[in-house]
């Protein structure tokens, strides 16, 4: 039954052949790649018109049949095609592999390699793969980025013709019988829970905690206009010049356009960074930035970040931006102050979850600050990747809320703080139920529901504190305590 379903298959292939419009050149192949060991499809969900690698599967097979059509014998001058979409495959100098129609396919050259396997080029380009969330998606990078982003292991690929695909399985430790995408027809009798709780709700709470934390230990709220309010106030030299290339992108309201430091390789390759020039006259020593990540890919997020000073500088020093910025940092940020929001987690369509803010606290009237992650959390890990991205991003003024104070339980907030870290650690495959449960109760242990913080520094303020007895009592020598402020039992002291 085994060798009649191969045969069905050529059968199937020689007639797909039959309709190419090169079809005395054509023969049908899959594609494999050598370091993964895995088969390369055409992958359609969730990021369309794209490649990606996939484990064999024997109720697949038929999805994973490639069509490549030799133009030049000599040369390996070759095109892919895909049998199960009809798609062709279309390959950029530098970046992501995808799929076309005939008209705007790649003539690609396939060029022998070491160990009897081929590398795939376009020109001078070599195709590989590269980690994007739980797939290998198909890359190609130019000579001046192959070396800093490409592997040669990770670009070998070999092509099987279908007779040929179950000994080459067997040879490979892939049983041709087995199939990962067909139901199990002796499920687990204790299989793993599904999870309860998503990480985007782990976000939320994570975001509603260390406001929480600002609130009761700073009482620091964001205040007045954005002072953002040009494109021409950003400045970078590291500019992705493909994708994400405009500042606009950060202050149009839109959280589907997005600006990208550079991916492409085309730009230095220290620390990414841009700049925010403030609004002419405002002088602050303190500023909240508020932020939104890339939503539905790459999240790219900065999980530590140097923020630098500057000052107008002399225009004839020729200085870019017209800046002379500080030789140090006056902050040195993690994910405890609130940069990263979903780092690490995959992607998510969710603007909520992405989206956080920080505090800065300056040394110095400046004219500009400079923003430079020097750590960033991608699809490919811990600081494999330079670039980040945004998809919103503002500064404004601080002011105090009038109901702070700063009575507060500072064992609580400690265990709170220590419960943020913890939850962020944990790998995008858990279930974050347990923990949410963990923050909530920490968080009303801080704010225990119905009991207020009454205003002390709060001068406007026209009810009196009051003793339990209802007697009213000079604020400026209230003891801590229970009290009642406008007939509610409320908390205050000094």
């Amino acid at each position: 039954m085994k060798h009649l379903s191969l045969l069905l298959l050529c059968a199937a292939s020689l007639s797909a052949a039959a309709q190419s419009p090169f079809d005395e050149q054509t023969k049908a192949v899959y594609v494999f790649n050598v370091s993964q060991n895995k088969m390369l499809t055409d992958y359609q969900a969730p990021t369309p018109k794209t490649f990606a690698l996939r484990d064999y599967g024997a109720s697949w097979r038929d999805y994973m049949l490639f069509e490549m059509t030799t133009l030049n014998p000599a040369t390996g001058q070759s095109v892919l095609y895909s049998t199960y979409t009809g798609q062709y495959m279309s390959v950029p100098a530098n970046g992501i592999v995808n799929t076309c129609d005939i008209d705007s396919r790649t003539i690609l050259t396939v060029e022998p390699s070491e160990g009897g396997h081929s590398l795939i080029k376009a020109g001078e380009s070599i195709v590989t793969i590269m980690k994007s969330g739980y797939f290998h998606t198909l890359v190609s990078y130019n000579p001046a980025t192959f070396d800093v982003w490409g592997t040669m292991e990770e670009s070998l690929w070999d092509f099987v013709e279908p007779e040929a695909l179950d000994d080459y399985l067997l040879a490979h430790g892939i049983d041709p019988a087995s199939d990962p995408y067909a139901e199990d027809p002796d499920p687990d009798p204790d299989p793993d829970p599904q999870p309860t709780a998503t990480m985007e709700e782990l976000q939320y709470v994570i975001n509603r905690g260390m406001e929480m934390l600002r609130s009761v230990e700073t009482g620091i709220v964001p205040a007045g206009d954005p002072l953002i309010t040009s494109e021409e106030q950003f400045r970078s030299d590291f500019s992705d010049a493909e994708e994400g290339t405009s500042f606009q992108a950060l202050i149009d309201g839109d959280l589907y356009t997005f600006w990208h430091s550079d991916w492409h390789g085309t730009a230095p390759r220290e620390l990414h960074s841009f700049s925010v020039s403030l609004p002419e006259g405002c002088r602050s020593l303190q500023f909240i930035a508020q932020y939104t990540g890339r939503l539905e890919g790459n999240n790219c997020a900065p999980v530590e970040m140097n923020v630098y000073g500057g000052h107008k500088a002399d225009p004839s020093l020729e200085l870019p931006g017209n800046v002379a910025w500080e030789a140090a940092p006056f902050a040195c940020l993690t994910q405890e102050d609130g940069i990263g929001a979903f780092g690490g987690w995959g992607h998510s369509a969710d603007a909520d979850a992405l989206s956080g803010q920080f505090v800065l606290n300056l040394d110095d009237y400046y004219d500009a600050l400079l923003f430079e992650p020097s750590l960033v959390l991608s699809d490919a890990g811990y600081g494999v990747d330079s670039c980040f991205a945004y998809s919103e991003f503002q500064l404004y003024r601080t002011a105090i809320d009038p109901a702070h104070t700063d009575n507060y339980d500072r064992e609580a907030a400690a265990v709170l703080r220590d419960l943020l870290n913890e939850a962020r650690s944990l790998t995008p495959d858990a279930d974050p139920a347990e923990m949410i449960e963990y923050l909530e109760q920490a968080m009303a242990a801080l704010a225990p529901e119905g009991i207020c913080r009454p205003a002390l520094r709060d001068a406007a303020s026209a009810a009196p504190i009051c003793d339990l007895q209802g007697r009213p009592l000079p604020a400026a020598r209230v003891p801590s305590g229970l009290y009642i402020k406008g007939g509610t039992l409320s908390i205050g002291g000094r």
